[in-house]
């Protein structure tokens, strides 16, 4: 049987036939390896941002500047909306996602410069950020003066009239840069879809890192965690501050302002800064002042310490990265954190400046009733 199919095998082979399709079968194989080398690498090579390095960052930074411009001007009240007897602030957060800036201008320019996109970044701002006004009038009384009593003459009394108060509150809402896709045409907008899922093949430019949330941590269980001697106030910021895990979702489109202590006065999502006002309210620190990242440095509320001052319940600042955010977080205490961050909402973790995408926290805060 074996001689048989050998002298089969030796037949076959002596036929031209048999080579030129086996030559075929060759050449279509190499042909379907070149096809796919090709479309790898074609792809990564088409989706590689169309800057180079040091001109992506700039362009980042220059936009992270206009950001922090305009949130800064916003908090000149008296000189943009002159006439207020107060001014209230409601600024969201500032900042933008690198790779998404990076992704948009390469699908719109061959090859960009500053000077190129400058246009851009200005219509680019314009559309995400909102900037409204809203204003209240108050009737208050004052004394304007003084007249005798009749019953006695002895005895002055005020003379009290009604005024207007008139408050102008001032918003700014964040409404990212997720739209920027939009204003595409259907051939840029594959573009910017590929420049985006591979980050320009340049991910070391716009570092993400969404860690886990590290070592399981229950929130009944971070009470039994703080060292005795921590006191019933920074307890009660905790207790309020962990109530929230599980509820909270952290809000992507703008910042909302809290409308009041307990779960009800969240309403359902806050960012970073909102969600401490937040906790600080429902746990009756209702002077609580910081609206956002920006107003700390001028709040009544609180004063800057070390690191090394930190206990439970001082709060924690992400210095500004490259691309403009900031970020804020309350210290538990034992390494733990508690914070209303992108992707998680309301959580507990332990995470470090390293674990926290190499971002570093370099601004400390405590609120003036702990001292």
């Amino acid at each position: 049987m074996s001689g048989k199919l050998v002298l089969f095998l030796l037949q076959l082979t002596t036929k031209k036939s048999f080579w030129a399709t086996l030559a075929t079968i060759l050449l279509t194989i190499i042909g379907f390896i070149g096809f796919l080398i090709f479309v790898v690498f074609g792809t990564a090579l088409a989706g590689t941002y169309t800057a180079e390095d040091d001109v992506i960052l700039a362009v980042d930074a220059q936009y992270s500047n206009m950001e922090k411009s305009l949130s800064s001007s916003l908090q000149n009240g008296p000189a943009l909306y002159p006439g207020y007897d107060e001014y209230v602030y409601n600024l969201a957060e500032v900042g933008h996602d690198g790779n998404i800036l990076a992704s948009y201008l390469s699908a719109l320019h061959p090859r960009y410069t500053q000077d190129i996109v400058q246009s851009d970044l200005d219509a680019l701002l314009d559309e995400q950020y909102t900037v409204s006004t809203h204003e209240t009038i108050e009737i208050r009384e004052r004394i304007v003066g003084y007249e005798e009593d009749p019953d006695d003459p002895d005895e002055l009394i005020p003379i009290v009239e009604e005024y207007e108060y008139r408050i102008l509150t001032i918003s700014l809402s964040n409404n990212r840069l997720s739209f920027v896709k939009q204003l595409l045409n259907t051939e840029q907008q594959k573009m910017y879809d590929l420049y985006k899922m591979l980050s320009g093949n340049k991910p070391y430019l716009f570092p993400t890192y969404s860690p886990d949330l590290g070592d399981t941590v229950l929130p009944e269980e971070i009470m039994a965690l703080l060292p005795p001697d921590v006191s019933e106030g920074r307890r009660a910021i905790i207790a309020a501050a962990i109530s929230g895990v599980g509820h909270i979702t952290y809000d992507v489109s703008q910042s909302r302002q809290p409308s009041g202590p307990g779960l009800a006065g969240a309403g359902g999502s806050l960012d970073c800064s909102r969600f401490i006002k937040w906790a600080y309210w429902t746990a009756g620190f209702t002077d609580w002042d910081a609206d956002s990242t920006s107003t700390y440095s001028r709040a009544n509320c609180v004063r800057q310490i070390s690191r090394s001052e930190l206990q439970p319940g001082d709060i924690a600042m992400l210095e500004p990265s490259g691309s403009g955010n900031n970020h804020v977080r309350i210290y538990i205490g034992n390494g733990y954190w508690v914070e209303s961050c992108y992707g998680h909402g309301a959580c507990i973790n332990n995470w470090t400046d390293e674990q926290n995408g190499g971002h570093a926290y370099r601004q400390f805060w405590r609120y003036v009733g702990f001292d």
